[in-house]
């Protein structure tokens, strides 16, 4: 027999062991694609709810909106021309939503290796 080559008996082991690994992944996809579902609808929530919050916040009389600023910041400070602020916990996660979370050359998937722009966009 030539070296690589499996006998009957190694092919149907190799067989059986491939097939329980393509079962196990099929497995994880299937938990996978309910959990990135669970993830949407958690998202669309969050949008719903924001969009709620503005519009109590923007029609609110002043008690009401220091309510949902007491609410949302642990730190708001205004000087000068700059307002910072901290967030709560729960709100950390929307502290930084304009800061870019891409790889330097503009891809939207972060890709750590690249450091400069690609020449030739």
């Amino acid at each position: 027999m030539k070296a690589g080559v499996y006998t009957p008996e190694d092919y149907v082991e190799q067989e059986r062991h491939l097939s329980s690994e393509l079962s196990a992944l099929q497995t994880k996809e299937q938990v996978m694609d309910i959990s990135s579902h669970e993830v949407i609808v958690e998202i669309i929530k969050l949008s719903e709810l924001l969009q709620d919050a503005y519009l109590h916040y923007y029609i609110g009389n002043s008690e009401e909106k220091e309510i949902i600023i007491r609410t949302v910041f642990s730190e708001l400070k205004f000087s000068g021309n700059t307002l910072e602020y901290k967030c709560k916990n729960g709100f950390r996660a929307l502290q930084n939503s304009f800061s870019p979370v891409c790889d330097p050359t503009g891809n939207r998937t972060p890709i750590t290796g690249l450091k400069s722009r690609c020449p030739n966009r």
